[in-house]
């Protein structure tokens, strides 16, 4: 409840590091700043879901998107997570282990587009395979992200995307259990 507290007075919030809050005590204290809340891995990633969760029940769209945006600087801007802590990203979006409805696909989309930020960017072969090896069974997952590299092709086909000269990667899902389409 401090939190949801802590996001009233600033239009942000801050998960339980080390099981203390660095300038809120009580919900009754108003927090002093805002708070720089980042760590390299998904504890953040999965608190952000419980405040959208949270969010979902009390039908406040302000806290969904406050907890969006902290995600997508987490998982696109800052973040650089190995293969092991996107695929928990992945269960908590697309498996059993889901946090919060989702109802407009957005964190979907999200996990896909860090899939690919991530792995163009950060991840080596080594661990783009070792990365599939652990979602292969997340099968919406795998459609999704065929499809978004399949679209990443042909965008990067056409006309408009052929004037950039890259040094073209191997994909993710290329020959892989027929997932690539």
């Amino acid at each position: 409840m401090d939190r949801f507290i802590n996001f009233l007075y600033l239009g942000t919030y801050q998960r339980n590091v080390e099981t203390e809050v660095s300038n809120i005590a009580h919900a009754e204290n108003k927090p002093e700043r805002l708070y720089n809340d980042f760590t390299h891995d998904m504890k953040s990633v999965e608190f952000s879901l419980e405040m959208i969760k949270f969010a979902e029940f009390l039908k406040y769209p302000a806290l969904i998107n406050a907890a969006y945006a902290k995600m997508i600087e987490q998982l696109l801007v800052r973040g650089r997570f190995p293969p092991s802590a996107m695929k928990n990203f992945v269960q908590w979006t697309y498996g059993a282990d889901k946090i919060c409805k989702d109802e407009e696909g957005l964190l979907k989309h999200l996990i896909v587009a860090a899939t690919l930020a991530h792995g163009y960017k950060h991840w080596d072969q080594v661990w783009r395979d070792e990365f599939v090896g652990l979602i292969q069974h997340q099968k919406g997952f795998v459609d999704d992200l065929a499809a978004a590299e399949e679209l990443n092709k042909t965008l990067s086909e056409s006309p408009l995307g052929s004037q950039k000269k890259e040094k073209k990667k191997k994909g993710f899902l290329k020959g892989r259990h027929g997932a690539s389409k």
